[in-house]
Order: C-alpha cells, then structure tokens, then sequence
C-alpha cells in the first residue's frame, strides 16, 4: 500500500544520507517544504502539520536504530563468508534480520550486493511462508468455500429481544453436506429466518445459546455471516434431531450477552476517553468486545503513561456513574456522518446507518449490542497498554463483574503483602522500595568483592602477558558471567599492561563459552585485525563470531579446546607484530 511505498523512501532516504557521512535529518526538511507547497491546495494538511512531522520524525529515528543495529550484526555475517569463501548470504540470516530487527529484505540485499555478496531470496521466502503457516495454524476460522449457503435474508431481531419462539429451520448441514435433518452425534449448521443471534462482526464476538425444536435441542456456539444477510448458526446437536421446516425457538445466552453489550458501550466510552486526553488524532483501528473483556486498537506514537491510563478509567468511569442513555438509531450514512458520527474506515457501510449516541459523550456507527444506560457497565478497568506496531497502541480493559473480580483479587494480593511484611496496607509500596534499596546494596557489595576477589586473580594473569616490539600480547582464559563482564575485564587487563596490548579473552563460566579480541588503535594501524584473530581462535574449537578490526566477539564452540584456542590466538598476534605487521 500507499504507506508502505512512503516507508520504503524515507529508509532509502535515511540509508543513503548515513553513506554519504550525514547523521542530521532528512526528512524533516523535506516534509516541511512539501506542507509549504502543497497546503495551499489540501488545507488539511496545514491542519495535521504536528502529527505528519511527529510521524516522519519518528519514522526516522526508528529506522534509524534498525538501521545501527542490523547493519552490525550483517557486516559480522558478510565478513565470516568472505572469511571461508562464500558468496551467499543464507536465507535464514536475512529472515532473522527481518524478524528481529525489522531490517528489509531488499535493504539487506542492497548491502550485501555492496560487498560481492548474494542472498538466498528463496530461503528467506520459505521462512516467511513459514511464519505465515504458523500464524494462520494458530488462527480459528470457519472455511465456507464449497459450502452453498440458502439464498435468504435472515431477519436479525436480537436487538430488541433475546429469545424468539417461532422461527422456521430454513436450512441445514451436517458432514459438509445439506441435509433434510441434523441428528446427534456430529457438528451442524442451520439457518433460521428470523433470529435473535449477534453474528460475530464489528469487533463484537458471536452470542451462544440453544435452538430448541419439538424433536431436539441444538447448542449454538458460534453465529457466522459469510454472504449477504444469512446468519449461519454453528454447534451440535445435543440431543434429538432438527428438520428443515420445523418451527423451533431460538434463546441467546442472556446473561453473556448482557456482559458483552456492557464492554461494547464501555468500548465506545473508551474511544471518546482516549480523544479527549489525547487529542483527535486517536482513529480506532481495531477491537475485540467479548463477555468477559475487551480490546482497543488506535492510532498513538507514545505509550501511555501512568497518569494518563488512570485519567482514562476517571473519564471512563464518570460517564458510567453519570448513568447517560445509550441510544441506538437508523438514519442515512451521509446524514450521520454530517453530524459527527465517527466511522472506520476498512467497514462497509449501507446508505442507512446505525448510529449509537451516548449522551454527548459518544456518537459511533455501530451494529453491535449495547447496554441500555451506561450505569449498567458497572466499573472500568484498564489491564494492559502496550505497542502492536509503528504508531498503534492497544489497550485491554474489564467492566462490571470481571472489574470486581479484578479488584478483589488485587486487594486479596496486597493484603497478603501486608502480611508478609508486616506493615499496614499504606506502608507496603514504601516497604518494597526499601527492601529493593537493601537488596541493590547488597548485590553492589556482592560484586565489589566478587571484583576484587576477580582483579586478585587477575594480577597473575598479567605475568603471561608476551613482551613484543614494545607491545603486550596476553591470551587467556579469565572469570567472567556474561559478555559485559568479559569486556570489563579487558579494560581492567589493558589499563593494567604497559603500553599498547593485544587481548585475547575467553571464559568457560556462563553455558556457553564467550570470546573477546581487542587491538589497540595503533597495532590495527600495523596489520592487526581483532575480527581476523577472533575467527581463528573461534575455528580452532569450533565457534562463531566477527567484529571490526579494534573489536571482536563470539562465543559457543568446545569448551574443552579453549585453552589451545586461546594459544593459537597468541602465536597469530606474535607472529604477525614479530614480522613488523605483515600478516
């Protein structure tokens, strides 16, 4: 689409700029000077002036930390295949660029081409079908290709009522064949023509309940619209048989409904929250309304904060006890829209639309189910808030009883805290922070002493450092947790070694051996690569990693050859600084 063409530029834009050796922005320039032209004929783009420069701002910058982070962890893969004299780039490495770093495809093979180097296209190609696969595998989803629906209109009269006692069995299915009756024992589908079931649609999930006919019960668990008006019933019959052209009645599970109707109103009273505190700019772009939650999905830059999440649920909430009407209405699309209905814009609207005005809090086209005053929601509270993409939040919410329960279960938790610390409820927050203070203390001191204890062995280290041409070359295995205390310890060796010194690093101590090469500035200048160096100490027990010529690491490989690793490191650096640099 348009926005994913416009993406495309503003990375080639940003990537081109950094090879020529800018790091200012590029867009930003550009942006403004199009508003300049251009306002003059679209007066709203002056209008949105803030948020499109905000957008491609950040747009910016977010490519820009991709751009750091992926082209480093490439240049490592490009350098390690010309190393053993290979011209391709494997399609899962530029998949795992693409999943992990959201770094292009047509980016990585842009820079690979740079350097001699092909991608594998049809590998990273297979990993994304695979994704695909993955996501669809784990998705529910009724497939009515090849099913041949009744050519009908089925009457909804659910909104005013959710039981109806005469309704005709138009159509049947059983064992993806239409059939005269539905017997016990597998799952079926019936059409009705009248019903009382909401069909999932607009957000707002499916009713369940029971279609009860003078031979049968049939448990309905699902109700689909795949074509037109038909409303397809999805379930089992429990017991007994359905026949086509019986009369039967038809009961929706009230009290799911009635929760489900309180979180579609409370959604709506979330929308016009979330447009007040954080300006008009906030267009829903998706929603889950189930019974026992619901799920918002908008157009937002910046995480919420903490207070604007609870000015969100005091909005939320002062509707709710204002106990405003909820009221439903059928007027012409364009006649609604002139009154400010707001609309999505990926939904189909007929030229009637049905429009939901609470008070003048809210006023959304809506089919879905609602409450009918906003005191029956009961209480609102946010549970989640959180990043789904670039410049979309979603938000997660509970009303009426599932609020209740949540508050009654936090309120449980913190007394059990109380208990366990022995303090007041007010005091708990204040003695956490206190015992997290004592607990920061206690793991400074833990590793000040585990430092020294670390620089006591050290100081023996420093004996089998090689003295040669004037520079220190020291290969060893040292103490050390994880990769940045491995690098710390280097700075602790360098700073402790006269003049320049080569060091070859490698530690055993986490699951996994990590290796670390360093080469002053002035030895690069005399031949000395600590990538280079690195991948020969990693083949010798066999593991991986690069760098750049002043730094390098890796790690996996045979713990058990590291120190014959470390010793080839050693000889490589003194070979090539005994013969004056030439490696």
């Amino acid at each position: 689409g348009r926005g994913y063409v416009v993406r495309r530029l503003i990375r080639r834009a940003v990537r081109h700029s950094r090879l020529l050796g800018s790091e200012a922005s590029i867009t930003g320039p550009v942006v403004a000077a199009t508003l300049d032209r251009m306002a003059e004929h679209y007066p709203h783009l002056e209008q949105k002036r803030a948020p499109i420069e905000r957008v491609t701002d950040d747009e910016e910058a977010q490519f820009g930390r991709t751009l750091d982070a992926g082209t480093e962890l490439l240049e490592v893969e490009l350098d390690t295949l010309k190393d053993h004299g290979e011209t391709v780039l494997p399609g899962d490495t530029a998949f795992r660029l693409f999943d992990t770093f959201g770094f292009p495809l047509p980016l990585t093979e842009e820079i690979a081409a740079g350097q001699g180097v092909e991608v594998d296209t049809a590998g990273f190609e297979q990993r994304m079908a695979e994704q695909r696969e993955r996501g669809r595998a784990a998705q529910q989803f009724q497939q009515w290709e090849g099913t041949t629906l009744p050519a009908v209109e089925v009457t909804f009269e659910g909104y005013a009522s959710t039981l109806i006692d005469s309704a005709e069995v138009l159509w049947l299915e059983q064992d993806g064949e239409p059939v005269a009756t539905a017997e016990a024992g597998a799952p079926a589908m019936v059409v009705l023509d009248r019903t009382p079931f909401y069909a999932e649609g607009g957000g707002q999930v499916a009713d369940r309940g029971a279609i009860t006919g003078p031979n049968g019960h049939f448990s309905v668990r699902d109700v689909q619209r795949p074509a037109g008006e038909v409303s397809v019933h999805i379930g089992d019959v429990a017991e007994g048989y359905l026949a086509v052209g019986e009369r039967v009645s038809a009961q929706v599970d009230h009290e799911r409904r009635a929760d489900t109707a309180r979180n579609h109103s409370a959604t709506h009273l979330l929308h016009a929250a979330l447009r007040a505190e954080l300006g008009e700019h906030v267009q829903q772009s998706g929603s889950l309304v189930a019974p026992d939650r619901l799920r918002f999905d908008f157009s937002h830059r910046q995480a919420l904060g903490p207070e604007e999440q609870r000015e969100i649920e005091r909005r939320v909430n002062a509707a709710i006890r204002a106990n405003v009407p909820v009221e439903p209405s059928l007027m012409p699309l364009q006649e609604a829209l002139a009154g400010g209905a707001l609309a999505l814009f990926d939904e189909r609207y007929g030229e009637e639309a049905r429009v939901v005005q609470i008070g003048d809090l809210s006023r959304e086209l809506c089919g879905g189910t609602h409450a009918t005053q906003t005191g029956d929601i009961g209480s609102f509270t946010l549970t989640s808030e959180g990043s789904i993409g670039s410049g979309l939040r979603r938000v997660e919410a509970v009303t009426g009883a599932a609020a209740e329960a949540l508050a009654g279960n936090t309120r449980a938790t913190l007394e059990t805290l109380s208990r366990t610390l022995g303090v007041p409820l007010p005091e708990v927050v204040g003695r956490v922070q206190q015992l997290q203070e004592e607990l920061a203390e206690a793991r400074r001191q833990l590793a000040a002493a585990s430092r020294q204890s670390d620089q006591s062995g050290l100081e023996s280290a420093l004996k089998d450092a090689v003295a040669v041409n004037g520079t220190h070359v020291l290969a060893t295995e040292v103490p050390a947790a994880d990769m940045r205390a491995l690098r710390e310890t280097g700075d602790w060796l360098r700073d402790h070694l006269p003049g320049p010194a080569t060091l070859i690093l490698g530690t055993t101590q986490p699951e996994r051996p990590q290796l670390v090469v360093v080469v002053p500035r002035e030895l690069v200048d005399k031949g000395l690569h600590a990538g280079a160096l690195l991948r020969e100490v990693a083949d010798a027990m066999g593991a991986r990693g690069g760098g750049r010529p002043d730094m390098a690491q890796g790690g996996g490989g045979d713990p058990s050859r590291l120190a014959a690793a470390l010793a080839r490191g050693r000889e490589r650096a003194t070979a090539i600084l005994r013969s004056g640099g030439t490696s």
